[in-house]
């Protein structure tokens, strides 16, 4: 074979190479785009791991404890460990925030650090829930909070759990709430302690379950979520597998 020929193929490669990898970040861009981010299996796309990812710029574990005005591990994400100035680690690509549907809002302001103007929450279906794949990071939760949604004093989370996961599929109770009342009219966002856990999980959950509101229904209301408790980083190529 040639060299000519051998340049051409080569460069026909190339080539190949680049569509495949504009389809592939074509298709991620619009399942993120229409909520259904959680039935891709990333590993049929091989192609997406070659983006580049942040790594780590200090330590590969560490704790994040509870107290008022510590970061948790959104923020953290968000800040490449404290290094930069925050930015919503979702729009970066950093972790992905799914919903079983979506009425009003934008997944974004389920990790954004401030309850502001926020309003976020899921249709009016049974088990409905929202999660947030925290990619590269694990967590062993102890705390975690979440805000209501502006300018509506109906609609409180009441009964609901919080769940972890390492697969995204298979689910373990991590803290029961029942008829709690610790959203309401004057309190817009929720501190909430977990049980003491032994695994770190890579996906948590909120899961919503009968009459899960204070209106008796299951529309989910969440924003600013942000979790507490010992961390862990993981390797990206093996967490598209594990």
């Amino acid at each position: 074979m040639s060299d000519d020929t051998v340049a051409e193929l080569t460069a026909q490669n190339e080539s190949l190479q680049e569509q495949v990898k504009g389809l592939t970040s074509l298709v991620l861009k619009m399942t993120a785009e229409l909520n259904v981010s959680h039935l891709v299996d990333l590993t049929c796309f091989p192609e997406a791991d070659q983006e580049e990812k942040p790594t780590p710029v200090s330590v590969s574990s560490g704790s994040l404890p509870y107290a008022r005005g510590n970061p948790g591990l959104a923020h953290f994400i968000g800040t490449n460990q404290g290094q930069r100035e925050w930015s919503n680690p979702f729009e970066d690509g950093l972790v992905q925030v799914t919903a079983s549907t979506l009425w009003a809002g934008n997944l974004a302001q389920v990790v954004e650090p401030k309850f502001q103007r926020q309003v976020c929450f899921t249709r009016n279906v049974p088990e409905s829930w929202v999660a947030i794949d925290f990619g590269m990071y694990k967590i062993k939760p102890t705390h975690y909070t979440m805000s209501h949604r502006c300018g509506r004093i109906t609609y409180f989370m009441r009964n609901w759990e919080l769940q972890g996961s390492n697969t995204g599929r298979d689910w373990v109770v991590l803290q029961q709430h029942k008829n709690d009342k610790t959203i309401h009219e004057k309190n817009y966002t929720g501190l909430f302690q977990v049980q003491p856990q032994d695994n770190f999980y890579r996906h948590l959950r909120v899961f919503i379950t009968e009459k899960g509101n204070s209106c008796g229904t299951h529309a989910l209301v969440c924003a600013c979520f942000e979790v507490w408790g010992d961390w862990q980083f993981h390797d990206y190529k093996q967490s598209l597998t594990d």
